[in-house]
């Protein structure tokens, strides 16, 4: 049974004056600890991006990319044949733009999510996963990849050390193998019915399929529809409803969910974790904790690390300081946003 989970959606999927789905981007936020911000080629602009990566600085939300095809008519839901190089550069291109939005709102670029077309093309197709994978690896070793489990993506950054987390679609339907069942049209999903989809996966471990067959189902993070949330008539995560029971599960330990703050409450002393994991202060279990009160801290010093599936990140202080002390415990659990560390 998953005690906590990482709720992720798609954001900034508008273009200039149009915006898709009912839920505004400043609505949705408050609900959810990861965002897959649209980069441009499918949905999104210069103008979006700025404007999410700013409000998950203010809510302490991770950032992430979410670069698709040049497909802006079908909003990247359509297929494009090009070769492996090509596609990769232009992802490349994708999130180099929302990393460099997310440094003006001093905000680290915390993963990276293909979208639409592009995501199922690429869990399906290994020469472009290797060309992708092997990219990041280059120019963004630590930067973390959403995809499916049973996905080829998945398969190919395990092999060549890309951090890479699994993540499970409430709005989608699944077909006997484990994939979801990739659709152009998605019509509004009844909340209920996807809290229910969503709290049996998590404890359980399993997920219904389309012919009705019970499959298993791995995952760190939920990807929630909650941009048709107004047209359904309520919001997913009202009180008493049961998905907000799951998004308010306590970590191992009995700890409440770390709580979010504005960017005027928040000192900028602290140092946040950028995404769910186990949080370690030490290298090594016998060895000794990276910090000690007083230690004198520089830009770049590693504080911790969060490890996700057996994949360690780096915590590196963004500010210069004095070591005060750990919030978070040695080998506790985290939520995006949790304060793991002051300096002063």
């Amino acid at each position: 049974m998953r005690k906590s989970v990482d709720l992720n959606c798609d954001m900034g999927e508008g273009f200039g004056h149009w915006t898709l789905g009912e839920a505004p981007d400043e609505d949705l936020i408050e609900l959810i600890t990861s965002a897959n911000v649209a980069t441009g080629f499918h949905a999104g602009d210069p103008s979006l991006m700025n404007r999410v990566a700013g409000l998950c600085r203010q809510h302490s939300v991770a950032l992430g990319a979410h670069p698709g095809f040049r497909d802006l008519v079908g909003f990247g839901r359509r297929p494009i044949r090009a070769p492996a190089d090509e596609l990769v550069n232009d992802i490349l291109y994708q999130i180099g733009a929302l990393r460099e939005f997310g440094r003006r709102h001093g905000l680290a670029l915390q993963h990276v999510k293909p979208h639409g077309a592009l995501y199922m093309e690429a869990a399906a197709n290994e020469d472009l996963s290797r060309h992708l994978v092997e990219t990041l690896r280059t120019t963004a070793p630590d930067l973390i990849l959403f995809c499916m489990d049973i996905s080829v993506t998945c398969e190919v950054a395990r092999r060549l050390g890309q951090p890479v987390v699994r993540e499970f679609y409430a709005d989608r339907d699944y077909d006997d193998s484990g994939s979801i069942v990739f659709t152009r049209r998605v019509a509004a999903p009844d909340p209920a019915t996807l809290a229910r989809k969503c709290l049996r996966a998590c404890r359980e471990g399993v997920v219904e399929t389309v012919t009705g067959k019970d499959i298993p189902i791995a995952f760190e993070f939920d990807l929630l529809p909650f941009r048709y949330a107004r047209r359904a008539g309520h919001r997913p995560c009202d009180q008493g409803h049961p998905a907000r029971q799951r998004h308010h599960h306590r970590p191992r330990g009995g700890g409440p969910r770390p709580t979010k703050l504005t960017r005027q409450e928040r000192p900028m002393n602290e140092i946040l974790s950028p995404l769910p994991g186990t949080f370690y202060h030490r290298p090594a279990p016998d060895a000794a904790p990276f910090m000690a009160a007083g230690t004198a801290v520089a830009i770049g010093d590693t504080i911790g690390l969060v490890e996700v599936m057996k994949t360690f990140i780096e915590i590196k202080a963004e500010v210069a300081g004095t070591f005060v002390a750990y919030v978070t415990g040695d080998a506790d659990p985290v939520m995006a946003g949790a304060v793991l560390a002051t300096l002063e």
